[in-house]
């Protein structure tokens, strides 16, 4: 009885892997599909491989481990669904780090990694391209907010052009982040060198050390984001300097015309015989105790006033004048300080002239 049982157990297993759609190979492969033979290996009609998990009815939260384990829950290393409900999302887990390489064998060149290692941040090694880069900046995720000022040390920030090093160079330098127990072998592609522009981690770190970041093998990089908001202050107070100065540009323009309308003016009544106001140059100059002002108004002015100002600006004397034709005013130094001052005559609202003269101890 014994032998006719093994003998129907044996001849079901033997037709259960023959018509099985699962096979594994004596070198470890295993194969899924239709088409199992060693010499008819047909891609096209392989079947996909579902891995169920333990949860819902689609079987969600399912994991493929390798290596040992961290906890019962926690696998070290897996690839699986996020989270124990249907999400349909891939979850790539390394409880250390993830590493993304290219290569075949032995060969490790990293394309990019995250590696507590090695520091809180996600490292690429090739250029990355995206339509567009957002980063975090929304009010609820600041605290202690200061509005910022121009700062002027962005000139000594020096930029430059530049080109990096041979990719064999840079290769090397990437398989550093391996452990050192790791075989490598670096496969290049020589590139021709390509121009770059910004600056030298170095001499930012002088100045703003917290837009430059050390990893753990001593190399900088700079948070070129984090310059942009210090360029838009200093553009922001460039462009107040020179609305000012456009300002001041547009007053001084309309002086000059005053100033040539009225010297136009003068020139033709004096060509006409005509009388015209005239402010003359104080007599001594320099004085140090009084000095005598001349000036000429003619009997139609109606008002006349003489303003004395010191080399700041400011209005330090004022006198109507009420005689007419040729005369003069007598200033006494004992109501000024030593110094520089301007005197101006003014008739009818016009400024007629400007000196300057000097009092001395």
């Amino acid at each position: 009885m014994r032998k006719i049982f093994l003998g129907i157990f044996l001849f079901l297993s033997f037709y259960q892997v023959s018509s099985a759609q699962l096979r594994i190979r004596t070198n470890g492969q295993i194969l899924v599909g239709t088409s199992l033979e060693d010499d008819a290996l047909d891609m096209h009609n392989y079947l996909q491989m579902n891995i169920f998990g333990p949860h819902g009815a689609y079987g969600a939260g399912s994991r493929v481990a390798f290596g040992d384990q961290a906890s019962r829950y926690t696998q070290n290393v897996m690839i699986g669904e996020r989270s124990e409900t249907d999400t349909d999302q891939l979850m790539l887990h390394g409880r250390k780090g993830v590493y993304i390489n290219t290569g075949i064998g032995q060969t490790e060149d990293p394309i990019g990694f995250y590696d507590l290692n090695l520091g809180e941040y996600f490292q690429f090694s090739r250029v990355v391209r995206a339509p567009e880069f957002f980063v975090t900046s929304d009010s609820c995720a600041k605290q202690n907010i200061q509005p910022l000022e121009s700062n002027s040390k962005l000139y000594d920030i020096n930029a430059i052009s530049y080109e990096f090093k041979q990719q064999e160079q840079a290769s090397a330098r990437m398989a550093q982040y391996l452990k050192p127990s790791d075989s490598i072998k670096i496969e290049t592609k020589t590139k021709l060198p390509q121009t770059h522009y910004g600056y030298i981690a170095q001499d930012v770190a002088k100045i703003f050390p917290h837009l430059v970041m050390t990893d753990a093998k001593g190399e900088m990089s700079i948070n070129y984001m984090g310059l942009i908001p210090l360029i838009t202050e200093s553009l922001k107070e460039q462009n107040k300097q020179i609305l000012q100065q456009e300002e001041k540009i547009k007053t001084l323009e309309a002086r000059i015309d005053l100033l040539e309308s009225q010297l136009s003016n003068k020139a033709v009544k004096k060509a006409n015989f005509e009388d015209i106001p005239e402010l003359f140059q104080n007599v001594p100059n320099p004085f140090n105790s009084q000095t005598e002002i001349g000036y000429y108004l003619p009997s139609d002015v109606k008002t006349a006033v003489l303003y004395i100002c010191n080399l700041q600006g400011s209005l330090v004397k004022q006198e109507i004048i009420t005689e007419r034709g040729r005369n003069s005013y007598i200033l006494s130094a004992s109501s000024l300080q030593p110094g520089i001052y301007y005197y101006s005559l003014t008739a009818d609202g016009i400024e007629i002239d400007t000196k300057r003269m000097i009092l001395t101890n």
